[in-house]
């Protein structure tokens, strides 16, 4: 992949300007032009490919240059004007990667190019302190090795007379079976004079970062002699980007790259779960040396959007000497709910939370999980050969923790049009955005009017965003979800909103977003979910809001209680079919069947796998919320044994929870309405969307659709509970 990009926004309103930041790795000219999406699903037994062109000055060949991805985070602070008769460096640190074969540095002071570096470093297993230019002379290394997650108590300097001292003390001599060690030496007089930097968790070289290090640090300390010259608290401003200076010094700093912070300290004891009521407990910051915020590339080319230009999903597409490369954003209308009262609400947090996933390159038995063997993308061999794109929310760093972040401002392989997915299932193999277009594609088809608004819209302008609608479009996985939007669609819904959930495992984990770190989404994977990691004890509260993590379902509000169904199974091989229930032919749910001729099976058809019901399963469950009212209009059926049922539905392992045995494997249909004005209408698959376009999208699954987007759009009422529709 010769060139990549990214946008500095999933969404632009029209009448603002959007840019874009392209890396071109052997330089060199390449062409842009503008798209708008209609589909990004290549299988010939599809719509195809459909991107309408777009007439924009930015169209044409441009010259391209190489912008570096620099990953790992670090935390950079000054420190106060010498010259400095020595320095004694102090710090707990927990090192999760001791025996990685390059240098870690732990705690550093840096000055300019012709000032002397001290530098705590991890080495071979070892702690070592350098000195010198770039830290370029091993001062002093002791002797025992380190043991991975182990907490350290470290004291080490030089002084104005050159006498090295390394001290190492474990916090938890049972585990390290020793109570700490002492090295001396002598080296040359250490007596700084220019402006000194400090740096945690990376050595500073000019503008260049190296020696990342993998593990938590905790109130790193450094003294002149008697003199404290800074001293930080982490457990200060947790929610922030800033690390801040207990001494009177006032040497704050800040984060670089979004290390973990509210993660638990030396002084962690097990009893506090929730860093806001105990943030002593949490004084530390795990930092990764892949960890990856803000490419910080520049912009390389503009767009200001028109004014009266069309609400949708377009694309910068970039060509260079047969490679390719294209940026989706949403276009937001410049007045909303002028051009259509209905919106779809496209899944960015979800988009983001798997962004450049990992899992089938180095996951556990990942065809096991898909169902069949795995065909390697050209974007699946980039990932696959450098670290420096940024992990998923899926994703493990390289010294095992899970990956608390993600964002957007990076180039993300997997969300562009075209690309498929190895969790997309048999037929069109696409996944979240691509899967998304087939939306958008059947409401262009049928001349349905809508404007399209994201996630993080969502999550900023609350439930005003959607007032502007009366229909609600999900997309097909909206599995991540902030509290400001959870609570935004409620409001909508209870006050009249009419939501169409075209998707499954929907409305499932709860994230959140930072104004500190803007384009970035945090997840805790607490104690219950299907889940890839789970986050460790004591940590399931976000740093970026102070709220429990987790699932929704943990926190209070199961799918259920919002969409009338939650997730329940997965299975990424063969999608299958629902059958009608007797629900379905009452009177009350008529509109939704009009024109569908079959009086038992639905959705037997499609893109993703061959049928309606598939990938990701939601079934109705009173118990968890669903409401006596809904009505379930359509059940799957012969799901394979590939199919499982999720995590959260299984207290005890038996042998029935495939997709054969087990009655919970199923997806659900559902209607019901909210006090006469507000409804919804639930579809519980992934897959369902897939089947739209089947036969130039005049098929069951797609009448039933339009049928309900249209009813909805319609302002007149809704029955109540039990009631007969007025005849039409």
């Amino acid at each position: 992949m010769k060139i990549l990009a990214y946008a500095d926004a999933l969404s632009i309103r029209a009448g603002r300007t959007i840019g874009f930041k392209i890396s071109c790795e052997e330089g060199g000219a390449y062409r842009a032009s503008l798209a708008r999406v209609r589909c990004g699903d290549l299988n010939p037994q599809g719509p195809g490919w459909r991107l309408e062109p777009v007439a924009a000055p930015l169209e044409g060949f441009h010259e391209g240059r190489r912008q570096p991805l620099r990953p790992g985070s670090c935390a950079i602070a000054p420190l106060p004007p010498g010259p400095h008769r020595g320095l004694r460096l102090e710090v707990l640190v927990r090192p999760t990667l001791p025996a990685s074969e390059a240098p870690q540095c732990v705690l550093a002071t840096c000055g300019g190019p012709d000032e002397e570096t001290l530098a705590l470093t991890v080495e071979e297993g070892r702690f070592v302190l350098r000195r010198g230019r770039a830290a370029g002379e091993t001062a002093c290394t002791a002797r025992h090795a380190i043991l991975e997650h182990c907490w350290y108590r470290i004291a080490a300097g030089i002084d104005a007379e050159g006498q090295v001292f390394l001290d190492v003390q474990a916090l938890d001599p049972l585990h390290a079976g020793f109570a700490g060690e002492r090295v001396e030496a002598h080296s040359a007089p250490f007596v700084p004079g220019g402006p000194l930097t400090a740096c945690m968790a990376a050595l500073l070289a000019g503008a260049e970062r190296h020696w990342h290090f993998n593990g938590r640090i905790e109130a790193p300390r450094i003294a002149s002699g008697e003199q404290i010259l800074a001293h930080w608290d982490f457990s200060v401003g947790i929610e922030s980007s800033r690390i801040h200076d207990r001494s009177p010094h006032g040497c704050h700093g800040d984060l670089v790259n979004l290390p973990a912070r509210a993660v638990t300290g030396a002084a962690w004891t097990g009893e506090s779960r929730d860093w806001p009521a105990d943030p002593a407990a949490y004084g530390a910051i795990h930092f990764h040396e892949d960890d990856l915020h803000d490419a910080g590339w520049r912009t390389d080319l503009v767009w200001q959007v028109p004014e009266d230009t069309q609400s949708g999903v377009y694309a910068l597409l970039l060509e260079q000497e047969g490679a390719s490369y294209n940026v989706p954003f949403a276009v937001r209308a410049a007045r909303p709910g002028r051009q259509a009262k209905v919106a779809f609400l496209l899944p960015t947090a979800s988009y983001l939370a798997y962004a450049n996933d990992h899992c089938h390159l180095e996951g556990a038995n990942p065809q096991l999980l898909a169902d069949r063997l795995l065909e390697l993308t050209e974007a699946d061999l980039c990932l696959a050969g450098r670290t420096d794109l940024g992990l998923s929310l899926y994703d493990r760093h390289r010294d095992g923790s899970g990956s608390f972040y993600s964002s957007r401002l990076r180039p993300i392989l997997n969300m562009r049009a075209g690309h498929t997915w190895w969790l997309g299932g048999p037929g069109s193999g696409v996944w979240q955005f691509n899967a998304d277009t087939h939306i958008l594609d059947f409401l262009e088809h049928h001349g349905e009017a809508f404007e399209v608004i994201t996630d993080e819209d969502l999550h900023h302008e609350g439930r005003e965003l959607l007032d502007a609608y009366r229909v609600v479009l999900t997309g097909t996985h909206p599995e991540y979800y902030s509290t400001a939007m959870h609570e935004g669609l409620r409001g909508w819904l209870a006050d009249g909103g009419r939501l169409l959930y075209l998707g499954g495992n929907g409305f499932y984990w709860r994230v959140a977003f930072s104004d500190a770190w803007p384009g970035a989404i945090e997840l805790r994977r607490a104690e219950d979910g299907t889940r890839s990691w789970a986050a460790e004890p004591g940590e399931y509260v976000h740093a970026f809001d102070g709220r429990q993590g987790g699932l929704w379902r943990r926190n209070g509000w199961p799918p259920q209680r919002l969409a009338g169904v939650g997730f329940t199974a997965q299975g990424f091989g063969r999608s299958t079919f629902y059958r009608r229930t007797p629900e379905s032919f009452g009177e009350d749910v008529a509109f939704i069947f009009e024109g569908v001729r079959s009086q038992d099976v639905v959705g037997d058809h499609g893109l993703v796998g061959g049928g309606a019901a598939g990938l990701e399963l939601d079934r109705a469950e009173p118990a968890l919320g669903t409401p006596p009212h809904a009505r379930v209009l359509l059940s799957s059926t012969a799901h394979p044994d590939h199919f499982l049922l999720a995590k959260e539905e299984i207290f005890v392992n038996r042998p029935n929870v495939h997709g054969e045995l087990s009655p919970l494997i199923r997806s659900d249909v559902v209607f019901f309405t909210l006090g006469g004005q507000g409804a919804v209408f639930s579809t519980g698959s992934i897959a369902w969307c897939g089947s739209l376009a089947s036969n130039g999208y005049d098929n069951d699954v797609a009448r039933m659709t339009l049928n309900v987007i249209r009813r909805f759009r319609d302002p007149a009422p809704f029955p109540g509970p039990g009631e007969i529709p007025p005849a039409r």
